[in-house]
């Protein structure tokens, strides 16, 4: 009889368990570099609020207005190359990494991709259109933290910032891996369209 309850209680904590996990959104670890691979870091925000409710009303999202809003980006290469992008919420730094034999020693990142209240149908393209480059050498590079000034009503962005926030990175960077490694910043430039003749 013990035995039986025993079992009862036990399969009853799990449910528990299962169902309160299943609510929570899963987040990537940050990883270390190894092999051929290189990771990215960076920060992407809006420099102020946006009004949840309205936005989530006119998008038919209300459901799901509490939804952090997500970011990403995606790169291209000379070739139109993609490789994957980086995801993260606004407002706080995230990792991307990716495998060196994608590209050399650079890459053109067009825009930020936000999925606001974690949906593709919500989604706002953050324009930066420049050149990425980078030491051959490193691991672990810096692109920047980029905030963005969005017009009321229709989310135009209106004005770009480039903060340096190398030291934050770095110090965010070493407490995900738990270790101290070297990172690089990256070299952002005005894209140079390629000779394809």
């Amino acid at each position: 009889m013990l035995n039986k309850k025993f079992v009862i209680l036990l399969a009853g904590c799990l449910l528990a368990a299962g169902l309160a996990s299943a609510g929570e959104v899963k987040k990537d670890p940050w990883h270390r570099a190894s092999g051929n691979k290189i990771a990215f870091i960076c920060r992407v925000s809006l420099d102020h609020e946006l009004d949840s409710g309205f936005y989530a009303t006119g998008l038919d999202m209300v459901t799901d207005q509490n939804k952090t809003a997500g970011y990403g980006y995606v790169s291209y290469d000379c070739d139109e190359y993609v490789f994957p992008p980086m995801y993260g919420d606004l407002g706080e730094f995230s990792e991307a990494l990716i495998s060196k034999g994608d590209f050399k020693k650079g890459f053109y990142l067009p825009f930020f991709s936000v999925q606001l209240f974690g949906s593709r149908i919500a989604g706002l393209k953050l324009p930066l259109g420049a050149d990425v480059k980078f030491p051959e050498e490193a691991k672990y590079v810096y692109l920047g933290s980029f905030t963005y000034t969005l017009e009321s009503g229709s989310l135009l962005v209106t004005k770009v910032s480039v903060q340096d926030e190398f030291d934050d990175a770095q110090a965010v960077l070493n407490q995900k891996l738990g270790k101290n490694v070297q990172l690089y910043r990256a070299e952002l430039t005005e894209h140079q369209k390629k000779d394809k003749s």
